[in-house]
């Protein structure tokens, strides 16, 4: 009877937790402001500053519908994201809350721009989708100069590894 009960509490407790973050689409951020969300997207465009590394989905800076920020150091521990991810190579999931940014806007260097230049220019192997040809794409990037102002955006901050789903998905290029 004892385990039971431990059992049912602890079923009840897992359920609670898991009702606190819905899983939404990108077209659904601004409808879900100040509450803890899953999120399974793809980086459209990045910047990487001294400790912060801004992810923006949906479209590319300044058009985007949600940044990701995520804290480089937290509690002198170095957190570290799959640069795939970062680059919009890997689909994952995000969990946190989404709030309206309202902070000064960041104007710390960027971090080694030259290796962000190569890694972002490198060549990628791509199958396009509808007719299975194999092939490579290549994109430009000039990392942006100026500040990054972010005030009345909205905003997921991401200061643990555990936030960012493990599952990792390949993009998959449509042509239409």
């Amino acid at each position: 009877m004892k385990y039971t009960i431990l059992t049912l509490l602890l079923l009840s407790g897992f359920a609670a937790i898991a009702q606190t973050t819905d899983t939404i689409l990108v077209k659904d951020v601004s409808t879900n402001l100040g509450k803890e969300v899953v999120l399974k997207c793809q980086v459209i465009d990045f910047d990487s500053r001294s400790n912060l590394l801004y992810l923006y989905i949906g479209n590319r800076f300044p058009n985007h519908l949600l940044t990701i920020i995520v804290k480089k150091q937290v509690d002198g521990k170095h957190l570290k994201i799959d640069k795939d991810i970062i680059l919009g190579r890997k689909m994952a999931y995000f969990t946190g809350k989404l709030i309206s940014y309202n902070e000064s806007p960041d104007t710390t260097a960027l971090t080694d721009q030259a290796m962000l230049k190569r890694e972002v220019e490198r060549p990628q192997a791509v199958v396009i989708e509808y007719n299975g040809q194999e092939g490579t794409m290549k994109r430009t990037y000039e990392p942006r100069q100026g500040p990054i102002d972010l005030r009345g955006r909205i905003v997921m901050i991401i200061d643990n590894k555990k936030q960012v789903g493990t599952k990792k998905y390949p993009v998959i290029m449509n042509a239409n």
